[in-house]
Formats: structure tokens, sequence, C-alpha cells
């Protein structure tokens, strides 16, 4: 019997700012928070939180990583209006500049069965987006995370259904090995599939990959047509700077560490992931110019070894 299975529930779902529940419940979901320097956004996101309508508890985690703006102090004003819900980490040094990992020291924080993720800038459309994927999670054990389309906004406000024509809807571990297509706002999934990441993920700072390789390896992935969240697409962005050169170079990294980490067992399909990012990335490489050529420098050493060692074009 899960967790969730035995925690309190409602006959029908209720706004989760108008609920109340004994001190000491564990929460069912665990939404996390990662959020720097998003004054313009955050409001977007924590509305779209606490506009959920559930028959179970939820708890809203948020690490503001030493944000320069006011970011921390909006957030600050919901907790003080929501202390039941709210539970607020605000770093005084940024910690991702650091090599650190904010969006794991979130995530570690969790005591919900299930953890639905939201960056500062992106948010929530749906008052019963929470409701539709636990529903699934618990109805199907065989299960590890949902997720549904979204809409993505450009910097002019423009908004552009993600995945209009995906009929798929039950992904396995081999569909996802691809360029990157499911939207963080978008992921719940079962806490117990990330207890045990190994050390080498927290090299990476592309925490979203690692998150589904190894949910996909407790379960399969369920994807609800039903666009919920919007993803917004501008250079402050917290992953606005890993395009390109910096991609590949920490695809090759997490797939060689997994194709390690499972004894070589999904090599073949690892592979074929790693040539669609290069190939996908070639004109943005190209394209680089002579402005980055010190960034090239860094990071083509590393390129070169990862690519002919995953690829099968030389020895380690």
């Amino acid at each position: 019997m899960s967790e969730s299975s035995q925690a309190p529930r409602l006959s029908s779902p209720v706004r989760i700012t108008e609920q109340s529940w004994p001190e000491g419940t564990v929460p069912v979901v665990s939404i996390c928070c990662l959020t720097f320097n998003h004054e313009k956004f955050i409001r977007d996101a924590i509305e779209g939180f606490l506009m959920q309508e559930t028959t179970f508890p939820v708890e809203i985690l948020i690490t503001d990583d030493a944000s320069t703006d006011d970011n921390a102090a909006i957030i600050r004003e919901y907790e003080q209006a929501h202390p039941q819900l709210f539970k607020v980490v605000c770093n005084e040094v940024n910690q991702y500049s650091q090599g650190g990992h904010p969006g794991k020291s979130t995530r570690d924080r969790a005591r919900g069965e299930f953890i639905a993720m939201c960056e500062g800038d992106d948010y929530w459309t749906c008052k019963d987006k929470l409701q539709k994927q636990v529903r699934i999670l618990e109805g199907d054990p065989g299960v590890s995370l949902v997720f549904h389309d979204a809409h993505v906004m450009d910097a002019d406000g423009r908004l552009v259904r993600m995945h209009p024509d995906m009929q798929q809807t039950i992904f396995h571990i081999g569909d996802i090995m691809r360029p990157w297509f499911i939207p963080t706002a978008s992921m719940v999934f079962r806490r117990m599939a990330i207890a045990d990441l190994p050390k080498w993920s927290k090299d990476c700072q592309s925490g979203d990959i690692i998150l589904q390789l190894f949910c996909a390896l407790h379960g399969c992935f369920h994807f609800i047509k039903e666009p919920m969240s919007v993803y917004r697409k501008h250079f402050g962005g917290i992953s606005a700077g890993i395009t390109g050169i910096n991609t590949i170079a920490m695809r090759a990294y997490i797939y060689e560490s997994f194709n390690i980490h499972t004894n070589r067992k999904y090599e073949g399909q690892l592979r074929k992931a790693l040539e669609m990012e290069v190939w996908l990335h070639t004109p943005e490489l190209r394209d680089l110019g002579i402005q980055k050529a010190r960034h090239w420098r860094y990071h083509a050493a590393l390129i070169r070894h990862k690519l002919k060692v995953f690829l099968g074009m030389g020895k380690s």
C-alpha cells in the first residue's frame, strides 16, 4: 500500500488555500520550485500553485538562490499569507554559480510521496493539474512519472503549443532518450524513484534529464495531451546559458555515466540520442563565431573525448 493511499482525503477537490489538515499531516505532493531573479514572473508561478484544487494535502517548497531583485521579498509575502503551505529557503550566496545544486536541496526537503516541479519563471494554468496527475500515479503503480503538454511563451508573450501532434501516451525508457521534450513544469513523479541518485549526478547542472532517466528505471511515463502549464523561453531563465556546446558536453557526460550505471544495457539507445543531440545543435555550434572562441576552447577537449568514447570512435 502506498503512502498516499493512507493519507487523509477530502470527499471532493478543494482549493489548497482553503484546506485544513491536522498538525503533522504528511503531504501527498511536494511542489518544488527553484527560482532566481524572477521578480517579473514568480507571482504567476505561485498563483498557479495556490489555485490547485485537490483532495489531498500539498506542501510548497521554494528555494530562492540569492536573487538580486525583489524575488525573495515577493515569496516571503506569500509565505506570511499561507504559512501552513510554504517552506521557503533564501540562499545568501548563489549556489548554482558555485557549482552547487539548489534544485536537489529543494527536492531533498520534500516529504510527499510525489514531487511536482515548476521553476519560478514558468507557471501552471489548470486548477486540477495535480489532481489529474496524482490520480494516474495512484491508479497505476507501473507509472513512475506523469507529464503533460505545455505552451511555450516567447519574449513577446506569444504562446505556441509544444506537442500539438503527439499521439503517444505511454513512454518507456528508450522513448525518452532524445532531445529535451518534457517540460519541467509538467512533471509529477514518485519521490522514491530519485531517492538514491549516484554521486556523478551531482556534477550535472541539467537536472531534468537525470531525474527522467532514473524515474524511467522505476516505471513508464504517462503523457496527458492537455496543455496545463507555460514554459517561458527568455534570456534570464535558469538554464538560458545551457545551449549548444554546453548541452552536448553535458548530455555526453550524463549518457556515458548512465550507460556505465546501467551496465551498458541501453547503450545503443543512448548513442542514438547523443547523435541526435549533436545533429540538432550543429547550426548553433557553427554560428558561435570568434566571440565564443574562448568558450570553445574550454569545452572542446571534453566534447571530443566524450563523443569519441561514447560513440565508439575511440578508446577511453
